[in-house]
């Protein structure tokens, strides 16, 4: 028994002897495929130039750190010293890249660098993504229960809207969309902060599969996914969903007629608006789901419009159709009436029969 522990050490320090024996002998082998992205290989053998009978491999696939950066490239030097080890990676990140964010870099630059990805690439990363979802979304049942929809008929409907012209910005779109419909204020596109707390300083670090990497293109999808939907509707209307029903909240004038608020809002270029919400419901901004009547409802589907090919529509207000042109303010629009109160509920006049009061959770 005494013996066991210094028996112990010497089993460790010869093993610890071997693992350093065989040391990063890089030499990156880089193979184009059709779509231009790049396979790249990575050798690793032993420093005094022998040869092992055997060949551990390593595959990395795309949207990941670089191989080169895997902890598990060590466990296996430690385990199997004498093993040549290959690694394979799909576009992973440079040191390059790594080096960038830990010196800081400040330069924007490289947010604006148009990213690339094929049509294979997209519906390989929206797989993906479909996949994580029915793995962690452990509420989907109860969502389809509630909203009385199918999520593998709607991702499938997503799915098929990728084809060989799809831009980047539409895919970013898409992927959107898959999050927009799960009502899941956990799920979202997110700038590189937010990746970069995940990454570091948040409890879900060891198994958010995300490091620094991972930011370089964040703030750019984000912008897609957000940046780009409020400089799209200059027109100044406001809607309130209350009750079942849509309420104008900023009077404004149309042909010099007075557009009053707390008129209700009943169709949107001749369609009811409650059809026209359920039938776009995923590409509806701030979608949210009503349980009294049981219907998707949104305070900014306007905002969509425009993404939606729908610059300029027509509202049925009142008794009055109103054609709105998302780039041009309406004539005569006032202020929307509501008051703040510190760290209580939120006040909204609807005409003078009906006052929203929005409680604080």
């Amino acid at each position: 028994m005494p013996r066991r522990p210094f028996v112990f050490i010497i089993t460790f320090l010869f093993t610890l002897e071997c693992a350093f024996s065989q040391t990063i002998t890089t030499n990156p082998i880089e193979l184009k495929r059709e779509d231009g992205s790049l396979i790249t290989y990575y050798l690793e053998t032993r420093s005094d130039g022998k040869h092992s009978k055997d060949l551990f491999l390593l595959l990395q696939g795309s949207d990941y750190n670089s191989v080169r950066h895997n902890p598990n490239i060590h466990r296996i030097k430690a385990v199997l010293p004498d093993t040549d080890i290959l690694t394979i990676e799909k576009y992973g990140i440079t040191d390059t890249d790594i080096q960038k964010w830990i010196q800081k870099v400040t330069d924007k630059t490289i947010f604006a660098e148009p990213v690339k990805l094929s049509q294979k690439q997209m519906l390989e990363d929206i797989d993906s993504l479909q996949s994580k979802i029915h793995r962690h979304c452990s509420f989907l049942p109860l969502l389809e229960k509630r909203t009385n929809i199918s999520i593998d008929t709607t991702f499938d409907q997503l799915r098929q809207k990728i084809s060989l012209h799809t831009s980047i910005a539409d895919f970013t779109n898409i992927v959107w969309q898959h999050l927009n419909i799960l009502q899941d204020g956990h799920s979202n596109i997110v700038r590189s902060s937010r990746v970069n707390w995940f990454a570091k300083s948040s409890y879900l670090a060891p198994v958010g599969n995300v490091s620094l990497a991972d930011t370089i293109h964040a703030d750019y999808y984000a912008s897609l996914a957000t940046d780009s939907i409020f400089p799209l509707q200059r027109s100044g209307i406001r809607v309130k969903y209350f009750d079942g029903k849509y309420y104008n909240m900023r009077p404004f004038t149309f042909n010099q007629m007075p557009v009053n608020l707390g008129e209700e809002i009943t169709k949107i270029d001749g369609i009811d608006i409650h059809d026209f919400i359920k039938e776009h419901k995923t590409q509806i901004y701030d979608l949210d789901w009503d349980p009294d009547y049981k219907q998707w409802y949104s305070d900014f589907f306007q905002l969509s419009l425009p993404l939606m090919g729908l610059k300029k529509f027509t509202l049925t207000i009142g008794d009055k159709e109103v054609a709105i042109n998302s780039d041009v303010l309406v004539d005569d629009l006032q202020r929307e009436r509501f008051q703040y109160y510190p760290s209580s509920p939120k006040l909204l006049l609807i005409d003078s029969t009906i006052l929203y009061v929005c409680m604080p959770t």
